[in-house]
């Protein structure tokens, strides 16, 4: 059965499935939030505007709950008055220091709606599960640094943008303390390309420990095209994290590291291995239960800008909840695109949630 087939059976086989689920059974949740969003440079290459970034962004969504299945979706909107409007990507260039011999960067169309997220999950028997549809995935501590099984450190990537979404179908088991994913996924409209991903959790409570291993690659590459050679890459990442201390408050240190092939654009094979990694660690003040902070430091092995080295990276963050509705993030980093780690850029969201 072709590849093609087989993952059209299995979105038929969900939705069955889920349509003939107990509707008695299970709980539907609607939930909705407003962001406000925005960035500002600190150096040259901010100083002709008052925000290098801003928009407003509302998502509208919903979720089901029950014993054998979950579907959950989430609709974005964007607000097209601030710097969002649908945009010609063939014609439309944004100014920018210079990236790599790059004097400018073609901006990406816009869609003012996306459908952010719309997954089912099937639990047949206890401890497995399939998930199929369109979903993201993180192993960002802060949304800044890290996620390298999904994300290149691409110095033209917008701020809090390590999200990788899949449209995929995944397999997941649970035993005790390990649970095994794997997951293949699409990367165009035809299923021409695309690729599996194998990620290995193991969590320890007795020590506080959590520890993922993984490996990607793109496996459907050559089976839709067995003859033309295409460029094959692999990712390979370690990622721990370890609470060392406990009570009113805690201190999480963690550390990510990957090996993966650089590829251009055009999926030319650039680069076989190259490492990437970063440290941080996690704070929550004693008695400050809705504040956490992050530090981090990033590294890129031969990474340069402009001809210049800038193989580090760093980022303080601080996450406040203000009660059950609001959320502030704060961010000040190394602006990827500067040819310094001094280059520094400032960003913060918003989040005003109902449920």
């Amino acid at each position: 059965m072709s590849i093609q087939k087989l993952t059209v059976a299995m979105l038929a086989v969900s939705v069955g499935s889920l349509w003939a689920a107990d509707v008695a059974s299970g709980a539907f949740t609607l939930k909705g939030d407003v962001q406000t969003h925005l960035e500002k440079r600190l150096w040259d290459e901010g100083k002709d505007n008052l925000l290098d970034k801003y928009y407003m962004r509302a998502n509208f969504g919903g979720k089901y709950t029950a014993e054998d299945v979950t579907g959950e979706f989430n609709i974005r909107l964007f607000v097209p008055n601030f710097g969002n409007v649908t945009i010609d990507d063939s014609k439309t260039t944004i100014k920018s220091n210079k990236i790599n011999g790059d004097s400018s960067i073609t901006t990406k169309k816009i869609d003012n709606v996306v459908l952010e997220k719309a997954v089912i999950e099937l639990k047949p028997f206890k401890g497995f599960s399939v998930k199929v549809g369109h979903w993201s995935t993180d192993y960002s501590m802060s949304g800044l640094l890290g996620n390298y099984i999904d994300q290149d450190v691409d110095p033209t990537k917008l701020f809090l943008s390590r999200t990788y979404y899949h449209d995929a179908v995944e397999f997941v088991y649970k035993l005790n303390m390990f649970t095994t994913s794997v997951l293949v996924g699409g990367t165009d409209k035809s299923l021409n390309t695309g690729y599996m991903r194998v990620v290995e959790t193991v969590k320890i409570p007795a020590l506080k420990l959590v520890a993922d291993a993984g490996w990607r690659g793109n496996i459907l590459d050559s089976l839709s095209f067995p003859d033309a050679s295409p460029a094959h890459y692999n990712r390979f990442f370690l990622r721990l994290q370890d609470t060392i201390i406990t009570g009113s408050g805690n201190l999480v240190p963690y550390a990510e590291i990957a090996m993966v092939d650089k590829l251009s654009s055009s999926g030319v094979l650039l680069e076989k291995q190259q490492g990437v990694g970063n440290i941080g660690v996690k704070i929550t003040p004693p008695g400050l239960k809705n504040t956490q902070i992050n530090l981090e430091g990033e590294f890129e092995k031969d990474r340069e800008v402009n001809g210049k080295d800038r193989s580090i990276d760093w980022n303080i963050a601080l996450t406040q909840k203000c009660g059950k509705r609001a959320k502030l993030q704060l961010y000040a980093f190394s602006d990827p695109t500067g040819e310094k780690a001094s280059n520094v850029e400032i960003g913060s969201r918003l989040t005003l949630s109902v449920e």
